[in-house]
């Protein structure tokens, strides 16, 4: 049984440095460097952590032939991208990142974490956040959130779960206008100097969908482990509450958080209610809502609906995020258009007047 066993690993092993290998050039050649840095970071830093665990010599060994071929691959785009890096002005531009409102995340709007539309969205002309709304946006869906608090409370004897803490806690970090994370920029190191710390939302986001996949795996066989990741989620929906009720009468804005807020918070509501059901029995006889939650399959029941519902909801913020209009509203055809398109020739017309002509 030894041999085929052997034989099975290692293909497991040449399948999965196969897929790494073109995931890597896919990355790289799609053209965000930035983003392939994380990419192959985070690959990396997950391998040496397996890697120590296992010390398997020839998944190592593997590993390093992946690389290789990554790098002779992306060779002929990496070369001129270099060289260009270095020919670059992107470092002068970056000088003023101080006063710049944006480079950092805002403190204030880690709140688009729980609730995305607190400070409004671009998609309905309300938005009144800092800089850019897709530049601060990390929103995962409350119950992916609620189960990453599970992960992190209860799931942290897991070494990937301690990894991914801890790799998402150092993102926020230096995504956030701490002083750790401005020592780049004072420092001028080159390549970090040049990349907006928000974009580290990417290693954020990643981070926060693993841990939210093993806390889902944990309830599945912990059900009564539900309560404080459920309490520290509460007090954050108070805070918010707080806050919007403490600025309603002084804010216009304020108003338009309110309205945002109410569907994140119907969401928690429902599903913590529902998972507290499950998870303590004598709950169901005080609601009488024992036909509900009594049955074998109730708890199968509620994780479908809940990832449906979580899925929906996904759906409904991506087509908000990515809006889509007809195409006439852009570019409406007018008399004054008309009559250009007819008597252009070989002439070539600006305006110095948006509102006049786009």
């Amino acid at each position: 049984w030894k041999v085929p066993l052997v034989n099975f690993k290692l293909k497991k092993i040449y399948l999965w440095n196969t897929v790494l290998i073109i995931a890597i050039t896919s990355s790289f050649l799609a053209g965000f460097l930035q983003i392939f840095f994380y990419v192959f970071l985070i690959s990396v830093l997950y391998f040496l952590l397996r890697f120590m665990k296992n010390r398997n010599r020839k998944a190592l060994n593997c590993l390093f032939l992946s690389f290789s071929i990554v790098i002779l691959l992306i060779a002929i785009q990496l070369i001129p991208t270099i060289q260009f890096i270095s020919l670059s002005g992107r470092s002068l531009d970056q000088t003023n990142w101080q006063n710049n409102p944006g480079w950092f995340i805002p403190w204030k709007h880690l709140a688009q974490f729980i609730v995305p539309d607190f400070f409004g969205n671009p998609a309905t002309l309300n938005y009144w956040g800092t800089f850019n709304y897709g530049e601060f946006i990390g929103y995962i869906g409350i119950f992916p959130l609620l189960m990453v608090f599970v992960a992190i409370l209860y799931g942290r004897n897991a070494v990937v779960v301690r990894f991914f803490t801890f790799l998402v806690l150092s993102a926020v970090i230096l995504a956030l206008p701490t002083g750790i994370s401005q020592i780049p920029f004072i420092l001028k190191i080159p390549y970090l100097s040049t990349s907006q710390p928000t974009r580290l939302l990417f290693i954020i986001d990643f981070g926060l969908a693993v841990l939210a996949a093993y806390g889902l795996d944990y309830i599945l066989t912990h059900k009564k482990k539900v309560l404080y990741p459920i309490l520290i989620f509460a007090f954050l929906f108070l805070t918010i509450w707080l806050v919007i009720i403490m600025k309603l009468d002084s804010s216009s804005h304020m108003l338009i958080a309110k309205k945002n807020t109410y569907l994140p918070t119907t969401l928690f509501i429902s599903i913590s209610l529902a998972l507290l059901f499950l998870a303590y029995p004598h709950l169901q006889n005080i609601a009488h809502a024992k036909f509900l939650f009594g049955r074998k399959n109730s708890f199968s029941v509620f994780l479908l609906l809940a990832i449906s519902l979580t899925t929906l909801e996904l759906i409904r913020f991506s087509l908000k995020f990515n809006p889509f209009t007809p195409e006439s509203f852009l570019y409406p055809q007018t008399k004054t258009i008309s009559f250009l398109q007819k008597n252009l020739g070989l002439s070539r017309i600006m305006t110095d007047d948006s509102p006049t002509f786009p």
